[in-house]
């Protein structure tokens, strides 16, 4: 549970600091965005989608796979 929170919350900074543009429309970049979260993680939108999913597993499956799996996704990011 804690994990999904997580996930969520990232993503709502995200829409709330690029409001419009965080969605479907493509709209003209007004500039690089590097305050806030994005002055922490470059992607911070896949990071709460992958948080989120995380919590998923965490729920749907047992503890052992999930953290099995989240070891495997870090390995492949790390490399």
């Amino acid at each position: 549970m804690i994990l999904i929170t997580v996930g969520l919350l990232i993503r709502l900074l995200c829409i709330k600091k690029l409001r419009t543009q965080a969605f479907w429309r493509i709209v003209p970049p007004k500039g690089l965005v590097t305050d806030g979260i994005y002055s922490k993680v470059r992607h911070p939108m896949y990071l709460g989608s992958l948080i989120l999913a995380f919590g998923f597993f965490h729920i749907l499956t047992g503890l052992h796979i999930a953290v099995a799996l989240e070891y495997l996704a870090l390995q492949f990011c790390l490399d």
